[in-house]
Formats: structure tokens, C-alpha cells, sequence
């Protein structure tokens, strides 16, 4: 295994989770082979594709952009880690 990605949906945005490819893999065309695979199930779906990454990921950053992706205005990332 040299990469994943989960796709889920709301039968209105497909969202793709968890995009990765093993570092010793980085660099050779792997994540773009996945990414365009992901949006062609994406279209298969007939669903727009959302995602989210880190600010300090600048190299999945530049592979998402270069597929069209765009910052999402007006819209902030909660998280609540503790179920308590």
C-alpha cells in the first residue's frame, strides 16, 4: 500500500478525507494518479468535491490547487476532541 483516500457524501458534496501517499512514494506522481482518480468517482457521483488540509502542508496545498480546489470564504474548522 503506497497511498489512500476515503470519499464520503451528504448525496450533495462528496468529501475527500484522509488523502496520503507513504513518504518514500512522495514526489513520483502518486498523489496526482489519486486525486484524479478521487474526482473522477467524484463526477461519477454527479457531487461537487470538498476537502480540508492543513495550514502547514504546503505540498498537498499545491497538489489541490493545481486541480482547481479553492479556499472556502466564510467558513471556519471546528473540532471537539473530548466527547465529555
Amino acid at each position: 500500500l503506497i497511498g489512500t483516500c476515503w470519499i464520503t457524501h451528504d448525496f450533495r458534496r462528496s468529501y475527500i478525507h484522509h488523502m496520503a501517499i507513504h513518504p518514500d512514494y512522495q514526489k513520483m506522481g502518486h498523489g496526482k494518479l489519486l486525486m484524479e482518480r478521487a474526482l473522477e468517482y467524484c463526477q461519477e457521483l454527479g457531487l461537487q468535491a470538498k476537502l480540508e488540509v492543513h495550514i502547514n502542508n504546503p505540498q498537498a496545498q499545491k497538489l489541490y490547487q493545481k486541480f482547481g480546489f479553492k479556499l472556502l470564504d466564510g467558513y471556519e474548522v471546528y473540532i471537539k476532541r473530548d466527547i465529555k
